[in-house]
C-alpha cells in the first residue's frame, strides 16, 4: 500500500514539474526611431543589450521606423541606435517584466 501511494505521489510530482517547464515568461520590447524633425528613420540598426547577462541582439527598424525584439527574458536592457548620417543614441535602464510588451519611448537620432 505504501509503495502504491509513493508511486502515485511520484507520478503527480513528475507531471506537475513537466507542466511548469512548459510555461513561458518571455516578453517583447517595441520602440521607434525618429530624426530631429520627428520623421521616422527606416532601416536604422538597433542593438539591444541585456544589462543582467550581457547578451546582445541586433535588428533594424521597419519602414515605419519601428523596431521589435520578441522572446525576451525579464530583466533590464539598453537600446542603442546608430543610423548612418545621424548621431547615435543609447537608452539605458529599460525594465522589462514577464509576459509584457514594453513600449519604449522614441529614440531621437
Amino acid at each position: 500500500m505504501k509503495l502504491k501511494i509513493a508511486t502515485c505521489v511520484a507520478i503527480a510530482l513528475a507531471l506537475s514539474c513537466a507542466t511548469m517547464l512548459g510555461q513561458t515568461v518571455t516578453s517583447s520590447l517595441v520602440g521607434s526611431v525618429v530624426d530631429p524633425a520627428d520623421a521616422v528613420v527606416p532601416g536604422a540598426p538597433v542593438t539591444l543589450t541585456s544589462v543582467d547577462t550581457g547578451a546582445i541582439r541586433t535588428g533594424k527598424t521597419d519602414s515605419l521606423g519601428t523596431y521589435r525584439f520578441v522572446n525576451l527574458e525579464p530583466g533590464t536592457y539598453s537600446v542603442t541606435v546608430k543610423a548612418t548620417g545621424f548621431k547615435s543614441e543609447t537608452q539605458t535602464g529599460i525594465a522589462v517584466v514577464a509576459q509584457e510588451t514594453h513600449k519604449d519611448r522614441r529614440a531621437h537620432v
